[in-house]
């Protein structure tokens, strides 16, 4: 078994699939990083490193390692040794479990190119608490979810490894596969679905409060898909059926790579519902179409800020806090930026956002008018603008009255209540 796995580790030099997932792990990095741009207050690393992390699991690391064991296994049909391996003999079922073995290697590897690119990114981006301790954190747990991961998709693997070509269903499975753990871990499932386990192992707590995980559930999971995997490994034999004309040696399967990568990243940008990106995108957006307008003329400029603007209201209201969150009433007006609400609080410690959205124009004008009536008894409330990646703007913070008009920038702004073990009252009244 260890020269098995030295003579795949030996193969991977030949391989292009392994750029890939180097290529995956920077597209993830980079789509936290627009995501940070747009989503209110300051990151810091510990925030930026736990959101790569949910990011990799649910959209980006279940396709790739599907899609790298898959080649892998497949470049043996393609390039005809398979049967020269069943001849010396090795059999099919050692040589599948040697490439599982060194696809759990390149899953700790790419977690840690994982890492030196969020590293790198919040070096240059300059985002806060970068200390030794909250890197070797973020190692441990991009390494373990990595893993963990890796086994929940492992029957994937096997099951399609043992048919020609089918390792490219297995990676469009994977993909929705990991998509779905968004879901069942907003709902209380995280210990037991597969691919979200890990993040019970990490400890990860990203926004949620420390104790949520049940791991004996989650040890109770990895036991299974281990013994899946380990059933399947022992029945596991070449299903493909005998090919009769040799095919060229070196066929490239870069096309079905490259419809891949253009299917994960379509999905990525269209299923994922983040907002941050269509909010980084607009906040330049403006400055660049002004810059083609003196060369081209406004008519492009305005059909393209009405695209702009329709997929921004699409993806703006989405920040704004839900209505069955809101702990009072809320009326809209015309749009997400005007209109009323009315809370009583008790004991309340978040963060509500209320009004607002991301739009590079406004269609009816960037002047807001916001009256606030706010009363605190105890803890402490704070109604705030943020725009874009600004820092929130205080508007009132004590018992009191606020009236003023504030004009809005292009890209994001929304208006909100920031509260801690707050007991009190707030009436709100935009127009």
């Amino acid at each position: 078994m260890a020269r098995l796995i030295k003579t795949e580790l030996w193969k991977l030099k030949r391989y292009s699939v392994i750029w890939i997932g180097i290529a995956t792990m920077l597209s993830v990095v980079l789509l936290t990083c627009f995501m940070e741009m747009g989503t209110p207050g300051t990151p810091t690393f510990s925030s930026f490193s736990d959101n790569v992390i949910w990011n990799s699991f649910s959209l980006i690391f279940p396709a790739t390692i599907v899609l790298i064991a898959g080649y892998m296994i497949e470049r043996e049909r393609t390039d005809d040794t398979l049967k020269n391996i069943m001849a010396i003999p090795v059999s099919f079922r050692s040589l599948l479990l040697g490439k599982v073995f060194v696809c759990g290697m390149i899953s700790v590897f790419l977690a840690v190119v994982e890492l030196l690119f969020t590293a790198l990114i919040s070096l240059f981006s300059r985002y806060e608490g970068i200390a030794l301790g909250s890197v070797m954190r973020s190692l441990a747990q991009m390494v373990g979810m990595n893993c963990f991961v890796f086994i929940s998709v492992l029957p994937v693997i096997v099951f399609t490894g043992q048919r020609a070509g089918a390792f490219m269903t297995g990676v469009a499975f994977a993909f929705f596969y990991g998509f779905i753990g968004t879901f069942a871990s907003g709902h209380g499932l995280s210990c037991l679905y597969p691919v979200t386990i890990g993040l019970g192992f990490i400890n990860y707590q990203n926004g949620m409060e420390a104790g949520t995980y049940n791991i004996f559930r989650c040890v109770v999971v990895l036991l299974i898909m281990l013994v899946i995997t380990a059933v399947m490994l022992l029945l596991a034999q070449d299903r493909s059926k005998t090919q009769k004309n040799k095919r060229q040696r070196g066929y490239s399967m870069t096309g079905k790579r490259i419809l891949c990568i253009i299917l994960i990243c379509m999905g990525t940008l269209s299923l994922s519902g983040c907002n941050s990106i269509y909010q980084a995108l607009s906040d330049g957006t403006e400055k660049i179409l002004d810059m083609a307008s003196d060369t081209v003329g406004d008519t492009p400029k305005n059909t393209a800020l009405d695209i702009m603007d329709a997929l921004n209201e699409i993806g703006g209201n989405t920040v704004l806090t839900s209505e069955s969150s809101l702990q009072g009433e809320r009326t809209t007006g015309i749009d997400n930026y005007v209109g009323t609400y009315s809370a009583e609080y008790k004991d309340f410690s978040k963060t509500e956002y209320l009004f607002g959205g991301v739009d590079v124009e406004r269609e009816q004008g960037n002047e807001l008018t916001v009256e606030c009536v706010l009363k605190v008894d105890s803890g402490t409330a704070k109604v705030f603008w943020i725009s874009g990646s600004e820092k929130p703007v205080s508007l009132i913070e004590t018992d009191g009255t606020y009236k003023e008009t504030i004009t809005l920038s292009s890209g994001s702004n929304y208006i909100g209540i920031e509260c801690e073990d707050f007991t009190g009252s707030m009436e709100l009244n935009i127009k």
